[in-house]
């Protein structure tokens, strides 16, 4: 796949902030909510992040609705949230050092990374020279390739999955440009057989990518 991928619009994008909008569904303690976000970051990691959180069944498409809890963040230069520091390398085997260093060297904890990457630092991935080696070195990770798979805006993806102990991950990309479009984090049962059944602890779905000339007024 890495050598099939082709440049995207987001790719001939240039200046501006960088701009990601994502829905993520999570549960914790029995309760399921979604959120949208929307991320704009500067090149000094200064930026806006804007949440709109409500119940799972919940449409998050009318912020005036005072039943949704919407949260603003602002961030002074340096202040927003770093995966990793500096640029990615396009070089595989020194991408691969790069997401072992946030988490560590297990092929789930790289792929956790990817996921973390396709929304706080969007940038980092709009060069197809870092998109082939980060599908290069995860192609060398010993995940498990799962072929064709839809994502829940229904848009086609090839899915790769890593599981580590109690959980199992997948990361859905684009096929035809290699941008990540969702990632799913799945808690398995435990060996006891009282402990529930598999089930999705979160799922963020990566609804756009690219640039804005400014943050909106709020």
């Amino acid at each position: 796949m890495a050598g099939t991928i082709r440049a995207s619009t987001i790719d001939q994008q240039q200046a501006g902030f960088e701009y990601a909008h994502a829905l993520q569904w999570a549960a914790a303690d029995g309760v399921a909510q979604v959120t949208r976000r929307s991320l704009w970051r500067a090149p000094d990691d200064s930026g806006l992040l804007v949440e709109l959180v409500g119940p799972a069944a919940a449409q998050l498409t009318a912020e005036a609705d005072h039943s949704l809890q919407k949260v603003t963040s602002r961030f002074a230069a340096g202040g927003m949230f770093t995966v990793v520091a500096g640029d990615l390398s396009t070089d595989p085997e020194r991408l691969c050092a790069q997401l072992d260093a946030t988490d560590g060297g297990h092929a789930a904890q790289r792929l956790h990374a990817v996921g973390s990457l396709a929304f706080w630092h969007p940038h980092l991935l709009a060069s197809i020279d870092v998109r082939q080696a980060l599908l290069t070195c995860l192609a060398r990770s010993g995940l498990l390739f799962r072929g064709a798979a839809t994502d829940r805006a229904g848009r086609a993806a090839v899915a790769v999955t890593a599981q580590h102990q109690s959980s199992r991950m997948t990361a859905l990309f684009d096929p035809r440009t290699g941008h990540v479009l969702a990632f799913e984090d799945v808690a398995l049962p435990g060996a006891d057989p009282t402990d529930r059944a598999a089930s999705v602890a979160s799922y963020l779905l990566i609804i756009e990518q690219g640039r804005r000339t400014r943050t909106p007024d709020l």
